[in-house]
């Protein structure tokens, strides 16, 4: 796919549209579906189905109309550029959800989470901070940046790395306090590992909504229009889908 340059709504200089591949445009398009079901990135079999069809409509539209995939392309980048500008990400693009009782609701049950799980993400993020570094350091070496490959040697290599460290800190803690403890931090070591990613995940949540909600409140018309924005295009790719589907009926 060809670069472009666009301007994005948040700033007023040009900025380099980036030439992406076919997983990271399928996948760029899949948030946009997921983003209105909050419980949808549970759906392990949906997901799968969901991204299955993506990447069948973009082969045949590679094949059948590459200018029109070219299009959506450039549109789903764009947008992606201006959310980014604007320090936002699609699930925070709900109008709805932005109501202040909602609001304060969801904010109070964040907080508490964080609170709740700070020690045990405290604990996890030393334990597992060093193998996740390690993953990222491996798949940026090993893909040369190649988006369709890094998540693919990331999970292996975070297969690998991860439960080494576990056995590790273990085996540590077994040799210096028994092995009692030993075997309840080869257990407690996952878990630790787990909250620390809920806990970074919750932070990062709280901050994308507080940035939507002074957004919608003092550049009401900006957020209007990337929530119109991804409509289009969610609407766009469901059009596609249709035509593709006709045409091979």
């Amino acid at each position: 796919m060809c670069c472009a340059t666009v301007t994005p709504i948040a700033t007023p200089t040009e900025v380099s549209l980036p030439c992406v591949s076919p997983l990271a445009l399928v996948g760029r398009a899949e948030e946009m579906f997921s983003a209105d079901d909050p419980e949808e990135e549970h759906r392990l079999v949906d997901q799968f189905q969901l991204r299955r069809r993506l990447m069948a409509g973009y082969t045949t539209l590679r094949a059948k109309a590459p200018e029109r995939l070219e299009n959506l392309s450039g549109r789903i980048n764009r947008f992606e550029i201006e959310l980014r500008d604007a320090g936002l990400d699609p699930k925070s693009l709900q109008p709805e959800n932005l109501i202040s009782g909602g609001v304060a609701a969801l904010t109070l049950k964040g907080l508490v989470f964080l609170i709740f799980v700070v020690p045990l993400a405290l604990v996890g993020t030393v334990v597992n901070y060093p193998a996740y570094r390690l993953v990222a350091f491996i798949a940026m070496g090993l893909s040369k940046n190649d988006e369709d490959i890094i998540a693919t040697i990331k999970m292996i290599a975070g297969t690998l790395l991860f439960p080494l460290t576990w056995i590790l800190v273990a085996v540590a803690i077994g040799i210096r306090w028994g092995t009692a403890a030993g075997l309840a931090a080869i257990v407690l070591a996952p878990l630790t590992g787990y909250a620390a990613l809920r806990f970074f995940e919750t932070l990062d949540e709280l901050a994308g909504g507080a940035r939507a909600v002074l957004l919608s409140r003092f550049r009401r018309w900006g957020y209007l229009r990337l929530v119109a924005e991804r409509t289009a295009i969610r609407e766009e790719i469901i059009s596609l889908g249709a035509e593709l589907e006709g045409q091979s009926s």
